[in-house]
Formats: structure tokens, sequence, C-alpha cells
């Protein structure tokens, strides 16, 4: 399976989507005829992009997860999305872009458990990192690689440089300024900031 994920890989990088598109179609990815995946290793157990997804350039997507893009969902450039740990629950995590949401640039998401990202919503800036595996090193096997899924609601914007662990859910609506360290959920709409999570 993994000989299947490098080849796919390959050809989404060297081929222009129109034409690799109908080969890791059939090689089990599900790539709408209007999307697009620039220049970027794509190494993903599964991709699903509906019409208008879009992949930008110089990213790295590379591990046992599964991503899931919904119409005109994007993923910029330069992004690191990889798993930091093994998965502890029967489910494979994914990625999930909701409709007209994504990711801009230079961000770093761990993908050892889910992350969804709501429609409309937007992780923006550059810099933000998003950890779902909570122990990257524990003394006992009982807490190591434990990892918890990570859930931004519709109509949400997260500034640049935030920091959001894994169990955490951001209500719809709400507005997280840059800097911000989430380490717990944000329940309400609203304009949440700094390293203490203050809303304003």
């Amino acid at each position: 399976m993994h000989m299947v994920r490098l080849i796919r890989a390959t050809i989404l990088l060297f081929v222009p989507t129109r034409w690799a598109r109908k080969i890791v179609n059939r090689m089990g990815y599900r790539i709408a005829e209007s999307a697009r995946v620039g220049l970027s290793w794509v190494d993903a157990e599964r991709l699903t992009m509906n019409d208008r997804a879009y992949i930008g350039h110089l990213n790295r997507i590379t591990g046992d997860f599964a991503i899931d893009m919904d119409v005109s969902g994007k993923i910029g450039n330069a992004n690191v999305i990889t798993t930091g740990g093994s998965a502890t629950g029967p489910a494979q995590p994914e990625l999930r872009i909701g409709k007209v949401s994504g990711l801009t640039s230079y961000h770093f998401l761990d993908m050892t458990a889910s992350i969804t990202v709501g429609d409309f919503s937007a992780l923006a800036g550059r810099g933000s990192q998003l950890w779902t595996c909570l122990s990257g090193y524990s003394p006992t096997k009982k807490d190591a690689g434990a990892a918890r899924a990570i859930v931004i609601g519709r109509n949400v914007y997260v500034g640049s440089k935030c920091l959001l662990l894994g169990g955490i859910e951001i209500s719809d609506g709400a507005i997280v300024g840059g800097g911000a360290a989430v380490l717990r959920d944000l329940p309400h709409p609203g304009l949440y900031v700094g390293s203490g999570i203050q809303k304003l």
C-alpha cells in the first residue's frame, strides 16, 4: 500500500492535474475535474477534492490519514501536514476542510488525530501550529501517542502564529487573534486574544 501512495504522490508532483487526475483517481483518490494540485508532495492514505478545491505549491503532506476537501476548500502554500505520533483510536485520522474554507501558508498540522475546519473558516496568516498528539514523549506506554481531535467551527477566523492543542473545539463565529494559545474550548462566538486566550 505504501508503494501505491508513493506512486500517487510522485504523479501529482510531476504531472499537471488535468492528466494526473485520471491516473490517481483509478488508484483510490477522488479529485473533481475542477480541483487543482500545485507542486506539492501529497502522500495521504485517502484524498477527496470536490469542485474547485485547491492544494497550492511546496506543501509537504504525508502520513496515514485522509483528506476531505469540500467545494472551494483550500490548502495554500508551504504547509506541513503530517503525523507526529501513532494514533490510538480505531478510526483513521482525517483532515476535513469545509466549503470555502482552508489554510493559507506556512502552517503545521499534526494529524495524529482528526482536524476539522468548518465551512467558511480560515486558518489565516502564517505560522500557526495545530497539535493533536498530546504526549510526544511519555515514560509509560499507557500514555504514549495519546491524541485528541481539533474541531474548528463555521465562520471562524484564526490569526497568525496561533497554537491549538488537541481536544479543543472552537465555536462557530469565533475570531482568534494572532499569537493566541488555545488550550481549552472556546464555546461562544466572539473575539479571543492573548496567550491566556481572553474574550473581548
